[in-house]
């Protein structure tokens, strides 16, 4: 009941847009109060920790965090099918995420099938909104070019024409590459969530309550620092963002690194 209790307050905490039974205001609080075992930071100031001095050292100062979505496979739902069809043409749920420099994952959306384009899933986001009520302040988000430039959120050039611009391109490239990094450590350990290991075998809605298992115990992983072995070339990661724009990194990474 104890474990019970702590998933769905996580599961509260996070946007997840699924029918999840919130627990008793009391029992909340309760089980508040305690060190959970896992862990996705909520309060703005958690998201300016570490990354803001590791993006100054590349040159983007006041960004908090790398944002991308990812494909987690999924069997073909019987209900709305279709929909589920990414560009790739199998079947997923495109996961929005949210990382700072040591892999954590910081924030993250699973309730939009594969065939949902990256930047409708962020303008519908929670965070968005957070974003445009101006909780984080003067900051921004680093996205590839799948996202609009916006005022909170930084894009590369599609076709750089000068020095400063190649500079700047370079410098988002090394400073986002983050999030493709937590990809492949996440979908190492948890080889459910990747191709390679086949497609999850449930409706999406459970299939989204999984990734967010996962995304969850990633997190634990890390603050603990269990060691992972094997990690997935970048390149398979890559190939499953479909909708993202130019990588720089093609290397595999070891956790931590």
């Amino acid at each position: 009941m104890e474990i019970e209790a702590k998933k769905e307050v996580e599961l509260k905490r996070i946007e997840l847009g699924l029918s999840v039974p919130a627990p008793p205001p009391q029992e909340d609080r309760r089980v508040r109060e305690r060190d959970l075992p896992v862990y996705v930071p909520s309060e703005a100031e958690d998201f300016f920790d570490h990354f803001e001095r590791v993006a100054a050292m590349k040159r983007f100062p006041n960004v908090i965090g790398a944002i991308d979505c990812t494909h987690v496979p999924i069997n073909a739902p019987k209900a709305e099918e279709n929909i589920y069809v990414n560009r790739k043409q199998y079947h997923s749920l495109n996961i929005q995420v949210v990382s700072n420099p040591d892999n954590v994952i910081m924030d993250f959306c699973a309730r939009y099938p594969g065939s949902t384009h990256d930047a409708f899933i962020w303008a519908n986001s929670r965070l968005h909104e957070r974003f445009e009520a101006g909780e984080f302040g003067i900051s921004y988000l680093l996205g590839d070019s799948g996202y609009p430039l916006q005022h909170n959120l930084l894009t590369p050039f599609t076709n750089p024409e000068n020095p400063p611009e190649e500079l700047y391109n370079r410098s988002h490239a090394r400073t986002r590459v983050v999030i493709e990094k937590t990809f492949g450590v996440l979908k190492s350990r948890f080889r459910c969530l990747h191709r390679s290991g086949g497609s999850l075998q449930y409706e999406p809605d459970k299939c989204a309550k999984i990734s967010v298992a996962c995304m969850l115990l990633h997190n634990y992983c890390i603050e603990q620092r269990i060691p992972l072995e094997e990690i997935i070339d970048d390149d398979f990661i890559m190939n499953e963002n479909v909708e993202g724009g130019a990588h720089e990194n093609r290397h595999t990474h070891k956790e931590g690194k």
